[in-house]
């Protein structure tokens, strides 16, 4: 568990052994304020956040990693992928 108390939990995340996240839209400004999730299986995800920032799209890739660090809040989202990705 990262950030603070407020919000509520929205879903959990689980995958089929050969599904993987193959993009992510993260919109942010000064801080993250919201991110959505798609699958190769085309499951989606959120978006879960407000609606400010600007909107950042990391697409035709596989994610092997999520981190971050927080406070109080999300201070920073660190991704892991593999650009270009094709199964096959």
């Amino acid at each position: 568990a990262h950030g603070g108390h407020g919000g509520e939990i929205k879903d959990e995340l689980t995958f089929d052994a050969d599904e993987y996240i193959n993009l992510m839209a993260i919109r942010s400004g000064s801080r993250i304020d919201s991110i959505f999730f798609s699958t190769n299986k085309h499951r989606k995800w959120g978006p879960y956040g407000g609606e400010g920032g600007k909107e950042h799209i990391l697409s035709g890739i596989r994610v092997i990693g999520i981190g971050g660090r927080s406070g109080s809040r999300l201070d920073r989202l660190s991704v892991r992928i593999i650009e270009g990705y094709k199964l096959g």
